[in-house]
């Protein structure tokens, strides 16, 4: 287990696939993204994204991914993998990140 839990003691965990906008406060705070449970490892997932470039010859598509793909190694076993800043409202945000034109999918 990361030591990095022992910053997060006063955090409420919420489930972002079930979580109802209307429980998180209307005022700003400081929130964090956390790993649910862990997938498929990073070296086989990176090497799905890196077949996946051969195939394209989208040259800035490829450079922007190319830039970010070893990303994902410095999470390392730490749960935590975002901090973030709500200076208006935690429900505001909530709103920004999941609003009409982001959508949460999941693999059943």
């Amino acid at each position: 287990m990361c030591e990095c839990y022992k910053f997060f003691t006063d955090f409420r965990w919420k489930d972002l696939e079930t979580l109802d906008p209307k429980e998180l406060p209307s005022t700003p705070g400081v929130y964090a993204i956390r790993i649910k449970q862990r997938g498929k490892p990073i070296s086989e997932i990176k090497q799905h994204v890196e077949n996946f470039l051969k195939k394209t010859n989208w040259q800035s598509f490829k450079q922007y991914v190319q830039n970010r793909i070893n990303r994902p190694e410095n999470i390392g076993e730490c749960p935590i993998i975002y901090i973030g800043a709500a200076p208006n409202t935690l429900r505001g945000r909530y709103e920004d990140l999941c609003g009409e034109d982001t959508q949460l999918y999941t693999q059943s």
